[in-house]
């Protein structure tokens, strides 16, 4: 499959379709957004022994859809990656541009929002802005400006040795950052929640392999080819993350446990991405335009949307105990009433205001 132009530098944010775009990557997007949504209506099974019936189905839950984050930022290096390589400032200005704008307009929402039924301080608001608090998962923002700001630096490296030196050791060391806070010491107050996931070096190696693979494929290169053995891998870490998952949660590191960036997720989103990889010059079920393209052409509106509209929802179901005793229901009706909430309100914005502002608000 052929990537066009206007799929360069496409992550989380899209224009309705048209024939330059590709369906393919946009399902993926949707996919990718529809695993964040399930993630945070996950809440509940935090609360569950990790040894019964729903404790193990959280655990595996949550390993499955684990590549959420880490798949994002892979494709957006692998677009990155693929883009005309102009000046870097003028790649900063469209692309943080793009990432931030929306980023600031929907934090001052939220923060808004906040400041009706809360007092609210000008430190509380900058360091809402500064570490992605304001909209409570804004930490990917942060991280996702930093790999932008890296993006020249990266794409100037031509050698495939330099890259998985360079790939190998940055993880390493978002790897010993990871298991000495988050996991070893989750007293820390560097183990809190955003506070672990904002440095770029502990989401290595997604954006940087993404960049990588783009030029490995622009170069011709058959090395991500062949499905089967990624399908096989991506299958085989899964279950290594079940067990690490279930392992830290049964000493009472749940947190960790359903981490996104623990070694075993690691390896099992980079397969993962590996086997999105295999599959995108093959015609596919994913090459078909439907409402997962849908939500992935709109999938950054819809990752700063969707806390404002799940946390109503879940409080609505929430009231019904027999929804709530069932947590696969609850977490199914949470997550699909919230993504076309979503989807809904993202529509109606673009199709009421003028398409600058649109852009300018919805990424």
């Amino acid at each position: 499959m052929k990537l066009t132009k206007s799929d360069s530098g496409e992550v989380m944010r899209g224009p309705a379709p048209n024939s330059t775009r590709s369906s393919y990557w946009d399902v993926w997007k949707g996919l990718a957004i529809v695993a964040v949504v399930v993630i945070h209506s996950c809440g509940e099974l935090s609360s569950s022994p990790p040894n019964s019936l729903t404790g193990l189905f959280g655990i595996g839950l949550r390993q499955i859809v684990n590549f959420a984050v880490p798949v994002f930022l892979a494709m957006a290096g692998f677009f990155a990656g693929r883009g005309p390589s102009g000046s870097p400032v003028d790649f900063y200005r469209k692309r943080l541009v793009r990432i931030l704008a929306p980023y600031f307009i929907w934090t001052t929402i939220y923060l808004a929002q906040d400041a009706i039924t809360e007092s609210l301080n000008i430190k509380e608001a900058v360091k809402a802005y500064l570490f992605g608090t304001g909209i409570g998962i804004g930490y990917f923002v942060i991280v996702l400006t930093q790999y932008t700001l890296l993006t020249p630096l990266i794409t100037r490296i031509k050698s495939g040795r330099k890259h998985f030196l360079i790939m190998m050791t940055i993880t390493a060391i978002g790897l010993f950052f990871t298991y000495y806070f988050p996991a070893l010491h989750p007293e820390s107050p560097i183990s809190k929640f955003p506070a672990y996931a904002l440095p770029f070096f502990v989401w290595y190696p997604f954006y940087h392999l993404g960049i990588y693979a783009a030029q490995r494929q622009a170069a011709g290169s058959s090395s991500f080819n062949g499905p089967r053995k990624f399908i096989t891998l991506t299958f085989i870490f899964a279950i290594a993350g079940f067990i690490e998952g279930y392992f830290w949660a049964r000493h009472g590191n749940y947190s960790f446990g359903t981490s996104q960036l623990k070694l075993t997720n690691t390896l099992y989103s980079v397969t993962f991405f590996l086997l999105i990889l295999s599959l995108s010059r093959s015609r596919t079920v994913f090459n078909h335009d439907s409402f997962l393209a849908l939500a992935g052409r709109n999938s950054y509106a819809v990752y700063l949307v969707h806390m404002i509209l799940l946390t109503p929802i879940q409080r609505f179901l929430g009231s019904y105990p027999a929804i709530i005793g069932l947590q696969p229901v609850y977490i199914f009706l949470s997550t699909s009433m919230t993504l076309f909430a979503c989807i809904a309100l993202v529509l109606l914005l673009r199709r009421l205001l003028p398409k600058r502002l649109a852009g300018m608000i919805l990424g």
